[in-house]
This record gives structure tokens, sequence and C-alpha cells, in this order.
């Protein structure tokens, strides 16, 4: 019995640890394929919430920075970082803004505009409709940031609010 306990004892600690093994390394393989798949802008298409077109990635303009912002009106963070982005508008001037919501194009609306950002020649507001973003850009916090250089590569990549500030330093 004594005997039966203790290989009990080391086997149960063993199969966790090696299930934990195995779930930590499919992580961070998932991770460093979505590194992969988002080291260029990739293609996506999400509902423009000023009609019911599509927008997709052709319609970026050519050369200029791509800031894209998942978000939600809701949620503290995505206000704040709205209202720094908004506070900086000038700075951004020349590079593309892209929000993304998986909210109702009403929501996003009353959002956009809340923070002085509806109907700026370079800020963009979509709806995820199909709830395809995190899967595209490998992003799954809210609030998040991707940002893309002219050339449409990756610079860089945030999770969570992120200041205006270190967003600028990224300007080319």
């Amino acid at each position: 019995m004594k005997k039966q306990f203790k290989i009990i004892l080391v086997t149960v600690p063993f199969i966790f640890v090696s299930i934990l093994g195995i779930m930590i390394i499919g992580k961070i393989e998932e991770k460093n394929e979505a590194l992969g798949r988002i080291s260029v802008l990739p293609p996506f298409q999400f509902q423009s919430i000023s009609s019911d077109q599509y927008y997709s990635d052709w319609d970026l303009p050519q050369g200029k920075m791509v800031f894209i912002f998942h978000v939600n009106s809701t949620c503290d963070f995505c206000q704040y970082e709205a209202m720094q982005v908004a506070k900086n508008l000038d700075s951004f001037r020349g590079n593309t803004l892209v929000f993304v919501s998986s909210e109702e194009k009403e929501d996003i609306l009353v959002f956009a505009k809340e923070f002085g950002l509806w109907n700026r020649p370079h800020v963009v507001f979509l709806q995820d409709d199909s709830l395809n973003f995190p899967d595209i850009f490998g992003l799954r916090t809210i609030p998040g940031s991707i940002v893309y250089d002219k050339d449409r590569k990756l610079l860089a990549r945030f999770n969570g609010a992120v200041k205006a500030e270190k967003l600028l330093e990224l300007i080319e």
C-alpha cells in the first residue's frame, strides 16, 4: 500500500507538470506563429461604420505608417488611449489611424465623436462584425495596438493601453 502511494505521489505531479509544460509550449508556438503572420500587414476586411462598404488593407493609403487600435467603447483603458491619441492628433498627421471594435456601429460612432476622432482625414473607424480581429492580428487584448511602418512591416505590438508619446516615438 505504501509503495502504491509513493508511486501515485510521484506520478501525479509529474503528469501535472508535463501537461503544464505542453500547454506553455503550445502558447509560445501560437504566439510565435502569430508574430510571423503579422510581421507584414496581413490582409483584413472590416465593415466601415460610415457606410455599408467593407474597408480592407487595400484601402489604406500607400507610403504611410498604420496605427491599428483594437478598442471597446466601454473600456476605461480604451477611452484613455483614445483621449491620448486625440490630444496628439496633429502629431499623427501623415499617418493612418485605424480603430477596430466588435461593437454595434452606433456605439463605435458615439465613441469616435466623444473623443473628437470622427470625420478626421487620417482616422478610420471599423466594425469587426465577424469577430476576426484576434485571429488576423494575433492580438486578443482590448485595448491592443499594432504599428506598421510605411512599408507595412511590423514596428510594434502593444497589449493594453499605450501612451501617445510611446506611439509618437515610432513615427519615421
